[in-house]
């Protein structure tokens, strides 16, 4: 079975994130007190941001012969997923309060997006959403390979 890999950028994510770290940027510029309390809380902001700008703004699916290996920005964040292990696949919406990393009732969602989703439930009880704008065709793919897998028939 090929390899199949799929991504998705953030972009109306990334933009807000600039927007509030260059907000962030004129305060600390307009501050002109370096190493005051308030100097220092909008620097650790401008840093976390940056963070999240990097890590959580881009996502990539990758769907090999066993598995489906999700990761986040350069790749920090990663879930691999045993194709024998998955119980089951549907389809859902990423809603717009739910864009990022975030942990779900038995599981976790990974999303960069207001978009269409696969959910994912494993044979062990947990859950695992994916937002990405490609979940039909991944959904589909997975469904196939999970048919072929022994322990899913």
């Amino acid at each position: 079975m090929e390899e199949r890999t799929y991504s998705q950028s953030g972009w109306g994510l990334r933009f807000v994130l600039v927007l509030v770290f260059a907000a962030i940027a004129v305060q600390v510029w307009a501050l002109k007190t370096p190493g005051s309390m308030s100097h220092m809380v909008l620097v650790v902001s401008a840093v976390l941001l940056g963070f999240t700008l990097v890590f959580f703004t881009s996502i990539k699916v990758t769907l090999t012969g066993d598995k489906l290996v999700v990761s986040m920005g350069p790749g920090l964040v990663r879930r691999t997923l045993p194709i024998s292990d998955i119980q089951s696949v549907s389809f859902t919406k990423v809603p717009w309060h739910s864009v990022g990393l975030k942990r779900i009732y038995k599981g976790w969602l990974y999303s960069v997006g207001v978009t269409d989703a696969l959910d994912i439930r494993m044979v062990d009880g947990k859950r695992y959403i994916i937002g990405i704008k490609d979940a039909k065709a991944i959904g589909e793919i997975l469904q196939d390979r999970m048919k072929m897998t022994p322990s899913n028939k």
